[in-house]
């Protein structure tokens, strides 16, 4: 162990010993790292060990709050998304553009071309490029 490492727990250590009764009124770990960001404690060296001082002399520990934290809040957003308004994304195309497009890029048979259902199925397995909107125009696209 370096002296500066030495000195880098001793650092999370003051700090957690001085700010204890701050520390642990804190509710939430946003909380915990605004104050460790205050304190310069919010770096990759420190804050590991800002974190296990927590844990040592407070009993606290920030990955637990984190993660409950977190799970409270995806617990919300799947209760409001239940009944939250949905937006249903059409897409439209010029079909003889596409239609030029994939018959470019398959093997033709002198006087055929492609049906729609044929664009259609490669559109959707990828092996015709996809829609480019320019300038308020769609020139290609996947059909619905």
């Amino acid at each position: 162990m370096t002296s500066t490492t030495a000195q880098d727990w001793d650092t999370a250590a003051a700090v957690v010993r001085d700010h204890a009764d701050a520390l642990a009124s804190m509710g939430s770990h946003s909380e915990l790292y605004s104050f460790a960001k205050e304190k310069n404690l919010a770096t990759k060296l420190l804050f590991p060990k800002f974190k296990t001082e927590l844990r040592k002399q407070l009993r606290i520990d920030y990955d637990q709050i984190r993660k409950d934290t977190l799970a409270a809040r995806l617990v919300e957003l799947e209760a409001a998304g239940e009944t939250a308004p949905t937006i249903t994304l059409f897409c439209a195309g010029d079909v003889e553009s596409i239609r030029t497009r994939c018959a470019g890029q398959r093997k033709k048979t002198p006087g055929t071309e492609p049906s729609t259902r044929t664009i259609r199925s490669q559109i959707r397995s990828g092996s015709c490029r996809r829609v480019r909107c320019e300038e308020g125009r769609v020139s290609g696209g996947q059909s619905p």
